[in-house]
C-alpha cells in the first residue's frame, strides 16, 4: 500500500431512525433561514499509544479488598480535576491500563468494606461554598457503582484533610472543619449522618489533619488539637461517642514540638498511632509512634521514635500506616534542600519495637505516599518525579512489600497509566486531503520528554491515511499551538517550541518553528526555528498564504513580528508590524489572504481588535492599524477567513464580563470595514472564562474559528445550553453568507463533557472540523482528537455548487456524499432555545473510520434529540461498495 491510501475503510452498517415530530418541529423545515448542514459520523485519527498518564497526578491512595488493592488519586487529565484509579492484583498486576473514572473531586481516600471500596474525595477547589465531600463505592472488578457519587457532608469553614474507615458495620468518614467531624456511610451508599458528628464538641481552638482506623467494631479517630499535641477519640458503630474528653496520645510540647502529619492502624491488638515532631534538643524532624488499646488506653505516653533526621534543614512528610498480618508497616517521605525528595518504609512490632531502625530507602524522587495491606504483604502508592520533564508531570507509581520487608517490584509498577492526550487541532487543505494536526504527549508519556506535534492526513470521503500519525515536531522541548496552511506547492506548519528555559520570572519563552510537508505526508527539509518569541503558549502564530508563499505573524510582546516564507522554503528577514492602538500586550494574531495580499488581526484580551493588510513580503499597508471591532468590544480571541470576496474576521467578545457572545465583520481587501457594529453570529455562548487547568481541555472560552468557500463562511464555536452543567460545552455552528447573514445554528459536536475549541478547513466542497474531548473509556480514557465531515455550502441546484458538488436538499455534497460506508444525519435547529441565541442541540450516530475514537459510539443529544431527527428528514447512505458516482441519504 503506497502512502497516499486509504488506511482503513469505513466497515459501519448504516442505521435508521423514524419519528413523529410534532408540526412546530416539522415547520422548521421550510424556514429559508435555516440551514441544515449534513454531519459524518465522528472519527478519531490516530491508534493510542499507552504510556504514563497524561496530565498530573497527586495525592495517591490505596487500599485493599484482602487479595488486591485499589489505588486512587488526583488527575488533571479530564476537564476537570478527578478522581482516577487502577486495582492491582496480589501478584503485582496492574489489571485497568487507562485507569477507572471516579468522578470529579480531588484527594481521594479509600476504604474496603467486605464487599466493595468506597472512595472519597472533595471538591476541588478550597474556596467552594460549602466544600463538599463525595463518596462513590466501587466494586472489586473494577465497577463504579455510583456514577457521579453523592454527598457526605460539607466543610463551610476552613478545611483541613478527610480520611475512610470500615468498622465492621458501616464506613466512617471524617473530616477537618476548625471542629473534627464524622459522619457514617452504610455498605449500600446510605449516610447515616448528613450533618455529621463533632468528634471532640468541648474542645476550644482548631482541630487539623484527622485520620481513622477501626478494631472492626469500634473506630479510633485521630487528629492534632490546639495544644499541638496529638489527640484521639474512640467511636462506637452507632456513632456514639467513648470518650467525650479527648485522648491525649501525644507527649508535651515541651519533649516534642510540632506534631503533625497523624496517621493510625489497627494491628490485630492495639491502635498504632504515628506522627511527625521535632525533637527540641537537636530541631531534628522525627517520626514518632504510640499503641493505644481498643479501650483507650495510650501505652507509649512518650511515644516511640522510628526514625530521626539527619539535618535540621530536612522533614518527614506523608506519614502513613498500615498492619500487614505481622507487623506495622510505615511509610514517610523525607525532604532535604539537598539533594531532593525519598520515600522510606519501617516496620513496628505489635510490641512496640522498631524492626527497621532509621528506615529502609524505597526510591528517590518521590513525593506524596500512602500504604495498604491484603494481610499478608502490603501495597504502596507514591508519586514519582524521575519523569518529570520541568512541567511537573509527576506520575502514580507503587511496588509490593514482602512481610519481612524486602522489595517485590523492582522496577515499581506503574499505576496511572493512559493513551496519549491530545490537545489544539489544527486542519487545512493542500486540494486532496486535509492534514489535521494537534499537540501530543506520546512522548512525554513513555519517555517522560514532552508534547510532539503529530499530524494525520484524512482523505475526501474521510479516510485517515496516517493512523499511526506523522511526527513533524519533535525533541525535548514542549511543542505546542500548531498551525498549517498550503502554499501551492506544500503544506507549510508551524507551532511554538519552548526549551522551558524561561526568563527567571517563571515565564518560559515560546519560538515558532516551521516544517513543510509534501501531499503524501513526507517532511521536506529542516525544522527552522524563528528569531523571535511569546510567552502566550496557547497563541499559534498566525500563518496563511497567497498560493504563491506565505507569511507567518506572531504577538511577541509589544511587538508584531513575522517573516516570508517562500514556497521552496527559504524564509525571509524578520519584519515588525506598527500596532499602535493596544495599551498593552498583544496576545493573539490571525492572518487570511486573498490570493494577492492579507488582511492581519491582532488584539489584547479585554481589548479592541485591529487589522492592518500586508503585502506578500510583509509591508504594512495601513501602518498602525484600523479597528474591526465596535465601540465597547472586549476581544478574547480572534479568526479571519477569506470568502473570494471579502474577509470575515469573527471574535469571541467578553464585553462588560459577558458570557462569550461571537461577533464577526467584513472586511474588504482594500481595508474598508464594512460592519462597523458588528455582525452577532450568537449572541450569547453561556461559556464563562475559568481558571486554568493543568494542560488539558477545561470548560473556559468560546474560542471560535472560520473557514470560507464559494461566497459563505462557516464559522464554528464552543456553546453552552444556560440550563445544562458547566461542563456540558458542545460546539455548534452557523454559516454567514458574503452580504452578512448569518444562518441559524445548530450543533456540529455535543458529546459528554466539553469539546474543546474547534478547528475548521474547507475542501472543495465539504469543510473538515476537529476538536478535543476527554471521554473515560476502556481503550483511551484520555482528552482525544476527533474530526468530523461537514456538507454545509447552501445551494438551490447543483449549478449553484463548487464544481465536484452537487445540491442535495440544499446543501453541497462531495461526490462520495457525507459518511460513506455509516449514516450522515443533519445538523439540526436548536430546540430548547431561541434560534436566535445562539442555542441548541444535535444528534450524532455511530462514528466510523479508526476505532481509536474514545467515543465510537455516542449518543449525542440522547433520545429526545434523536427523535427531531425527522424535522431535517434523515438519510442514510448506501454501502461504500455500490458502484455510484455519490451516496444518496433517503
Amino acid at each position: 500500500m503506497d502512502d497516499t491510501s486509504p488506511s482503513a475503510a469505513h466497515t459501519d452498517a448504516p442505521l435508521d431512525l423514524d419519528a413523529t415530530l410534532p408540526a412546530r418541529f416539522l415547520d422548521t423545515s421550510s424556514d429559508p433561514a435555516f440551514l441544515a448542514p449534513i454531519l459524518s459520523p465522528e472519527f478519531g485519527l490516530d491508534q493510542p499509544v499507552t504510556g504514563i498518564a497524561s496530565g498530573y497526578q497527586t495525592n495517591p491512595a490505596v487500599a485493599s479488598d484482602g487479595d488486591g488493592y485499589l489505588v486512587a488519586w488526583t488527575d488533571s487529565r479530564a476537564p476537570s480535576w478527578s478522581t482516577f484509579a487502577t486495582r492491582v492484583s496480589a501478584d503485582g498486576a496492574v489489571l485497568d491500563s487507562q485507569g477507572i473514572f471516579i468522578g470529579a473531586g480531588i484527594s481521594p481516600t479509600i476504604a474496603f468494606d467486605g464487599t466493595n471500596y468506597l472512595v472519597v474525595n472533595r471538591t476541588a477547589t478550597l474556596n467552594a461554598a460549602p466544600l463538599s465531600f463525595h463518596g462513590t463505592r466501587v466494586s472489586p472488578d473494577g465497577v463504579v457503582l455510583d456514577p457521579g457519587g453523592f454527598t457526605l457532608g460539607h466543610a463551610a469553614g476552613e478545611y483541613a484533610k478527610h480520611d475512610v474507615a470500615f468498622d465492621g458495620t458501616n464506613f466512617v468518614v471524617t473530616w477537618g472543619q476548625v471542629a473534627t467531624h464524622l459522619a457514617r456511610v452504610s455498605p449500600d451508599g446510605v449516610v447515616l449522618d448528613p450533618d455529621g458528628i463533632i468528634v471532640d464538641a468541648s474542645a476550644s481552638g482548631w482541630q487539623s489533619a484527622p485520620s481513622v482506623a477501626s478494631d472492626g467494631t469500634s473506630s479510633l479517630v485521630v487528629w492534632v488539637a490546639s495544644d499541638e499535641r496529638i489527640h484521639g477519640a474512640r467511636i462506637g458503630p452507632s456513632g456514639a461517642l467513648l470518650d467525650p474528653t479527648a485522648l491525649v496520645i501525644g507527649p508535651a510540647v515541651s519533649e516534642l514540638y510540632g506534631q503533625s502529619n497523624p496517621t493510625v492502624t489497627f494491628d490485630g491488638q492495639n491502635y498504632v498511632v504515628a506522627w511527625t515532631a521535632s525533637l527540641p534538643a537537636t530541631e531534628r524532624c522525627v517520626v514518632i509512634a504510640a499503641r493505644v488499646t481498643p479501650q483507650g488506653i495510650v501505652l507509649d505516653p512518650t511515644g516511640v521514635v522510628v526514625t530521626e533526621g539527619s539535618a535540621w534543614d530536612s522533614s518527614f512528610n506523608d506519614l502513613n500506616a498500615a498492619f500487614d498480618g505481622q507487623s506495622t508497616v510505615f511509610t514517610w517521605t523525607l525532604f532535604s534542600e539537598s539533594p531532593g525528595h525519598w520515600i522510606y518504609r519501617a516496620r513496628f512490632s505489635p510490641a512496640g519495637t522498631v524492626l527497621d531502625p532509621g528506615g529502609v530507602l524505597l526510591d528517590s524522587e518521590v513525593m506524596q505516599s500512602s500504604v495498604a495491606s491484603n494481610g499478608s504483604g502490603s501495597l504502596v502508592a507514591w508519586l514519582d518525579g524521575s519523569a518529570s520533564n520541568g512541567r511537573g508531570s509527576n506520575t502514580v507509581r507503587g511496588a509490593r512489600l514482602a512481610q519481612d520487608g524486602s522489595l517485590l517490584d523492582a522496577p515499581s509498577l506503574p499505576l496511572a497509566t493512559s493513551s496519549n492526550g491530545q490537545l489544539y487541532p489544527a486542519v487545512t487543505f493542500n486540494g486532496e486531503s486535509h492534514l489535521v494536526l494537534w499537540s501530543d504527549d506520546r512522548n512525554d508519556i513513555k519517555n517522560g520528554s514532552s508534547n510532539d506535534i503529530i499530524g494525520a492526513r484524512v482523505g475526501p470521503t474521510g479516510e485517515v491515511y496516517d493512523p499511526s500519525g506523522i511526527v513533524i515536531g519533535a525533541g525535548p522541548s514542549l511543542q505546542t499551538s500548531p498551525i498549517a496552511v498550503f502554499d501551492g506547492a506544500s503544506t507549510l506548519v508551524s507551532w511554538l517550541s519552548t526549551s522551558l528555559g524561561g526568563d527567571g520570572d517563571g515565564d518560559a519563552f515560546y519560538n515558532p518553528q516551521i516544517a513543510r510537508l509534501t501531499p503524501t505526508g513526507q517532511i521536506v527539509g529542516p525544522v527552522v526555528t524563528l528569531p523571535f518569541q511569546t510567552i502566550n503558549a496557547e497563541a499559534p502564530p498566525a500563518l496563511a498564504s497567497s498560493g504563491n508563499g506565505a507569511l507567518l505573524v506572531l504577538a511577541s510582546g509589544e511587538a508584531l513580528k513575522g517573516v516570508a516564507i517562500a514556497p521552496s522554503g527559504t524564509v525571509g528577514p524578520v519584519f515588525s508590524v506598527e500596532a499602535s492602538f493596544n495599551t498593552g500586550f498583544n496576545d493573539f494574531t490571525a492572518l487570511a489572504s486573498d490570493g494577492d495580499g492579507y488582511l492581519l488581526v491582532w488584539g489584547a484580551a479585554g481589548e479592541a481588535l485591529f487589522g492592518a493588510r500586508l503585502t506578500a513580503d510583509g509591508q504594512t499597508l495601513d501602518p498602525g492599524g484600523f479597528r474591526i471591532t465596535p465601540v465597547g468590544a472586549a476581544i478574547r480571541s480572534a479568526q479571519v477567513a477569506f470568502d473570494g470576496d471579502h474577509y470575515l474576521v469573527v471574535w469571541e467578545d467578553r464585553a462588560s464580563g459577558g458570557d462569550g457572545a461571537v461577533g464577526a465583520a467584513r472586511v474588504t481587501p482594500s481595508g474598508t470595514v464594512l460592519d462597523p457594529l458588528g455582525i452577532v453570529v450568537t449572541p450569547a455562548t453561556n461559556v464563562p472564562l475559568g481558571g486554568w487547568n493543568g494542560p488539558y481541555n477545561d470548560t473556559s472560552g468560546t474560542l471560535p474559528a472560520v473557514t470560507c468557500q464559494a461566497g459563505h463562511c462557516l464559522v464554528a464555536w464552543r456553546h453552552r445550553a444556560a440550563s445544562v452543567p458547566s461542563d456540558a460545552v458542545d460546539i455548534h455552528a452557523a454559516v454567514v453568507d458574503g452580504a452578512g447573514t448569518v444562518s441559524s445554528s445548530c450543533v456540529l459536536a455535543d458529546g459528554p463533557g466539553p469539546e474543546g475549541a474547534p478547528a475548521l478547513s474547507a475542501g472543495t466542497v465539504e469543510a473538515l472540523v476537529a476538536y478535543s474531548r476527554f471521554t473515560a473509556s476502556a481503550t483511551t480514557s484520555s482528552e482525544r482528537i476527533l474530526s468530523r465531515r461537514v456538507a454545509w455550502i447552501p445551494c438551490t441546484t447543483s449549478a449553484t455548487c463548487p464544481s465536484e458538488g452537487t445540491c442535495d436538499e440544499g446543501v453541497c455534497v462531495g461526490p462520495l456524499g457525507i459518511g460513506e460506508g455509516g449514516d450522515g444525519t443533519r445538523c439540526r435547529e436548536p430546540v430548547d432555545a431561541d434560534p436566535d441565541a445562539g442555542g441548541g442541540s444535535g444528534c450524532s450516530v455511530p462514528g466510523t473510520g479508526l476505532s481509536t475514537s474514545p467515543g465510537a459510539l455516542l449518543p449525542l443529544g440522547a433520545l429526545g434529540a434523536l427523535g427531531l431527527l425527522a424535522a431535517r428528514r434523515r438519510r442514510i447512505l448506501r454501502d461504500a461498495a455500490q458502484p455510484q458516482g455519490r451516496r444518496r441519504i433517503r
